[in-house]
Order: structure tokens, then C-alpha cells, then sequence
């Protein structure tokens, strides 16, 4: 059998030498198209063992369901463009793409499979997508979730030699890992799952695990197998109940340990799917003919900003809503560790207060520091690497989340407490260049950090039975095991109250309840400023239910930076 011609552009002379492929552009002012989206679809075609691609634009409105369209979801890999693609519209023309996607293209139809004398076409992001061009990027990804919505079918591409006689063999693919293909797989009509060439629908590999959850001993060998099954079990649970796919914030939390190459995507991959997030002044309709909520978090994709200035961008925007304190639970999940913070407050505290109060910290801290591997462990697996610190880039203000950190712990967002609910409340939060003005009151201070302690057996059940609530009052849950003694600290505050607070909570922090949050949250001092940084919220023992609300009488302003 005669070897692949592997073909290279270094075979052709300088006179003959084809030249890249140049996109025609997309008419982005499509205010007299149909569906206002306009796509480009691609068509293959092999001649003498070569690839040859055609790209049509077209507006996504006008393409009738005889006549429409499959798209392609799939992990990118590495960014090595080594196989060639060669343009239908001449000789001299050539796209150059990765081994993987163009395994991929081998694979695909070039005729439609009901309509043999039909050309099939597809839509892949990476070459119906101009790449280098920021606008078009955003624009395209604002419509993601509408373009996977209206194909005829999604092939998804699991990867070579995942099908054998181990039954669990394709769970062993890194698309279960990857943030983009959950909006791909939940907005799609009909999934075709390809391993290696071979086919198989959504309800083959459904009935392959149904007796099977992702802490079962068969996967006590392969973990990451029970982590790819959790994953896949979430995003058939989602697309089952497409008319709640979730809160942009449930995503995030729910999906947090999927992996994204680009920053921005950490939430743009989420955005098509989320049912409470819209371009600026849009009366737009989400994939699945899904209206936008009244409680919607107003902002365009935009590649041109830097991540910090988009993940702020969010939060500004998130604070304006009417359940601003949603986004302040996630700034201290989602956050650099404060452990190095947590140190030099020791060495502060020992100037102010004697060698005493040195030894307390000391040894409270030690004790944290024993037990976080246990905390981190509890939290999720498999942990995301932490984005390491860096002198160009600018820090983040602490009530803005940071999106490429793991998270630290489970926010208590959408529990049914009520500490600083009332009907008589509003919620004042004024953002002024980078901080943020709330009003609330002071509680208390963190006296003991009891880390090295368990729960008090009194209070166990409060901590490990939080209920979360939805607008319905319909329990939901955002994140798995709502046990706060798993991956918090219990704390015992100045006037003798139990609680439970961030791993990385200090002696010394103050416990304050804003006007209009269901819970409590720890801030702690900045220094040489007025300003507090935001650690996370907390669990306070008789505070929870409202009891302290008659004191918002005499709250204050709390600024955090």
C-alpha cells in the first residue's frame, strides 16, 4: 500500500509558490439580513489525495432546513498548522491547519448523507472564523450558541482508538475537559459522538453508564474517567432541561475546572448558553427561542479588551443588576490564595500586639496550613493550576472574581438565608474607580481561627445542611456537596460565636452584613488605607435569619478595593 503523499509548500519553486488563503469579509452591519447573523459554511472535496475546501458567507436566517448545515465540535490541541488545505477557488490559494483537524476533514462527508448528490456542509470555528481578525471573532462567538442551535446535527470528535472492549475507553478523551464544547453540546439538535470513525448517538453512550455514577469503585482506578462521566452527566442533565439551562454564575461554578487556552473564554464559552446575559440594549432571543430575564447582566464580547478589563467589565455590570451580592460570593471563591497576605498580617500583628497574640496567630495559621491539601481535596477535582502572580499585569480589585483561579470554596449565593434581607431594604452599592461603596454594619472580629479543630458537634448540622433556593423556591444546587465543614474553617469570633469562614480567613478580620446580602461576609482591613479587601462570606450562628436586620438602622459605608 503506497504511502500518504504528505505535501509541503517548501516543494514549490519561488516563482509558483501559492499564497495563504484570504477571507472575504462578513458583512457585520446586517441590519438587512435576515436572521442579522451572517456565517461562512465549508464544503470539502479530495482530488489525488488532496484536500480541497470551498467558503460560502451566508446569512443564517435564510438557509432553509433542506438546506442547511452540520457543525463540528472538537478539541483544537496544539497550534501546530503543518497540513494544507487547498482553496477550490484556485491552485494558488491554501489554508494551513493542525493534524488533528485535518484528521477530522477526512473523516467528514463531502456529500450529504439523506441527499447523496448533495454537497455536504460544515461549520469549524477554526477555518469558518477568520482568526486573525478580533471583531469577527467576537462577533461570531456572540453567536455561537445560535449557530450550533441551527445545524442539522453536531459531530462531536472524541479522539482515535477510544472504542474497544473497556466500555468506559472513550471517557478517556480531553473534549470532557474543555470549556467550549459545553455550550456546543447542550445548543445542539442531534449529537453524533465519532470515535475514531466510528459513530455513536447520544442514547448509545447514555445507556453504556446508566448504571453508573462518578464515584463508583469501577473508577476508583481511572479518576479522571468518574470526572469526565460527571461532566458528561451535567451537560445531559442541562441540555434535558434546555428552558433552565442556568445563570451565568451556576455555569461557571458548575463547569469551573473545564479548561480554556484563551482567558476572555473563560467566560465568553459560557455566555450563548446562560440565560441571564445579553449584548447591551438587545432585545435579542437566546438558542432555543429562550427569552432573556428581566435580572440580566448586560455585556458585549469583546477580544480587544485585556482579561482584567473584561473580567471587571463583568462585575460592574453584574453589581448593577438586582442580585448584585451574587457576583461578591464569587470574588472570594474565585481569587489568588492569600497565604503570603496571611503572614506578613502575623508579622503586623506581632508589631501592635506583643509576642501573645504572635503565638496565637502563629499557631492558628500552622494548623490551616496542615489541613488546606485536605480543604483543596474536598473542594473539586481535578484542580486547575492557579495563574501565577506577575509584575505587568494589573491586579484585580478583590470584589472582582478572577476567573482563571480554581475555586477556593463553595459560595453560599444561593442559600436561603436571609441575615440582611428585609422589606424595607435597598441595596446602595455605589462603584467608584475600581472600588466599591456598600453600606452595612459590623458584626464582629475573628478571634480563633479553629482550623485544626472539627465543627462543634452542636453545630455540625447547620454546616452540612445548607439549602439553596431558586427564584421558584425550588431547591437547586450551583455546586456538589453543600457540606461547609469540607472545605471551610470554623471560627469563633470576639463575642464567643461559632461560625464557618474561607480556609484562608485571619484573626483579626471583621464580619460585616451589608444591606440587602443573604449572608455575611469577612473583610479585612487594607493597610494605610480605609479601604477592605473582601475575603469571602460566612456562616454566622444567629445571624443567618434575619436576627440582626433591625441594626441596619446605624449601618455605614464599607469601601472595597
Amino acid at each position: 500500500m503506497a504511502a500518504k503523499k504528505s505535501w509541503s509548500l517548501s516543494e514549490f519553486s519561488r516563482t509558483t509558490r501559492p499564497s495563504a488563503y484570504r477571507y472575504r469579509p462578513l458583512k457585520l452591519d446586517t441590519v438587512r439580513s435576515v436572521s442579522g447573523i451572517m456565517i461562512r459554511l465549508l464544503t470539502l472535496s479530495r482530488v489525488k489525495g488532496k484536500l480541497y475546501f470551498g467558503l460560502e458567507n451566508i446569512d443564517l436566517g435564510s438557509l432553509s432546513n433542506q438546506h442547511s448545515y452540520d457543525a463540528v465540535s472538537y478539541v483544537w490541541g496544539e497550534p501546530k498548522f503543518t497540513e494544507i488545505l487547498w482553496s477550490e477557488e484556485g491552485s494558488s490559494r491554501y489554508l494551513e491547519v493542525t493534524p488533528r483537524l485535518y484528521r477530522i476533514l477526512e473523516r467528514l462527508p463531502t456529500n450529504d448523507w439523506a441527499f447523496p448528490f448533495r454537497r455536504s456542509r460544515f461549520w469549524i470555528d477554526a477555518i469558518c472564523i477568520d482568526q486573525e481578525n478580533k471583531e469577527e471573532c467576537s462577533y461570531q462567538v456572540q453567536h455561537m450558541a445560535r449557530i450550533f442551535n441551527r445545524a442539522q446535527r453536531v459531530h462531536v470528535f472524541l479522539g482515535e482508538n477510544l472504542l474497544g472492549p473497556d466500555p468506559f475507553l472513550w471517557l478517556d478523551s480531553e473534549w470532557f475537559s474543555r470549556r467550549w464544547v459545553i455550550q456546543e453540546f447542550v445548543a445542539a439538535k442531534e449529537v453524533l459522538f465519532n470515535c475514531g470513525g466510528n459513530y455513536r448517538d447520544l442514547g448509545s453512550l447514555i445507556s453504556m453508564v446508566s448504571n453508573y455514577q462518578p464515584h463508583s469503585p469501577i473508577f476508583n482506578e481511572h479518576p479522571s474517567r468518574g470526572r469526565a462521566l460527571s461532566t458528561f452527566l451535567e451537560l445531559k442533565n442541562i441540555k434535558q432541561r434546555k428552558a433552565r439551562w442556568g445563570s451565568i454564575l451556576d455555569l461557571l461554578l458548575k463547569f469551573e475546572a473545564t479548561q480554556c487556552k484563551v482567558e476572555h473564554d473563560r467566560l465568553f464559552a459560557l455566555f450563548g448558553i446562560a440565560t441571564d446575559v445579553s449584548p447591551p440594549k438587545s432585545t435579542h432571543t437566546l438558542a432555543g427561542g429562550l427569552k432573556v430575564p428581566p435580572n440580566t447582566i448586560y455585556l458585549s464580547i469583546d477580544y480587544t479588551l485585556s482579561a482584567p478589563e473584561l473580567y471587571i467589565k463583568f462585575a460592574e455590570a453584574a453589581l448593577r443588576t438586582v442580585t448584585p451580592f451574587d457576583i461578591l460570593h464569587c470574588a472570594g471563591v474565585f481569587r489568588r490564595r492569600n497565604f503570603s497576605a496571611a503572614r506578613s498580617r502575623v508579622a503586623e500583628i506581632s508589631s501592635v500586639a506583643g509576642a501573645a497574640s504572635v503565638l496565637a496567630v502563629s499557631s492558628s495559621f500552622s494548623s490551616l496550613l496542615r489541613r488546606l491539601p485536605k480543604i483543596e481535596a474536598a473542594v473539586r477535582l481535578p484542580r486547575r493550576v492557579p495563574v501565577p502572580s506577575s509584575t505587568t499585569e494589573r491586579e484585580l480589585p478583590s470584589w472582582v472574581p478572577d476567573w482563571r483561579q480554581p475555586a477556593l470554596y463553595k459560595p453560599l449565593m444561593k442559600s436561603a438565608f436571609k441575615a440582611g434581607l428585609s422589606d424595607s431594604c435597598k441595596t446602595p452599592i455605589t462603584i467608584l474607580d475600581n472600588r466599591v461603596a456598600i453600606q452595612g454594619i459590623s458584626l464582629t472580629t475573628i478571634q480563633e481561627v479553629m482550623a485544626s479543630q472539627p465543627f462543634p458537634i452542636s453545630e455540625l448540622e447547620r454546616f452540612t445542611h445548607v439549602n439553596y433556593m431558586d427564584r421558584s423556591n425550588a431547591p437547586v444546587s450551583p455546586m456538589p456537596n453543600l457540606d461547609m465543614s469540607a472545605d471551610r474553617v470554623s471560627i469563633k469570633t470576639a463575642d464567643g460565636v461559632i461560625g464557618a469562614a474561607p480556609p484562608d480567613v485571619l484573626l483579626g478580620d471583621e464580619i460585616v452584613l451589608f444591606v440587602g446580602a443573604r449572608t455575611p461576609f469577612v473583610l479585612r482591613k487594607m493597610v494605610e488605607t480605609d479601604a477592605f479587601r473582601l475575603v469571602g462570606d460566612c456562616f454566622l450562628t444567629g445571624v443567618m435569619n434575619g436576627e440582626a436586620a433591625e441594626r441596619m438602622v446605624l449601618k455605614t459605608e464599607f469601601v472595597i478595593a
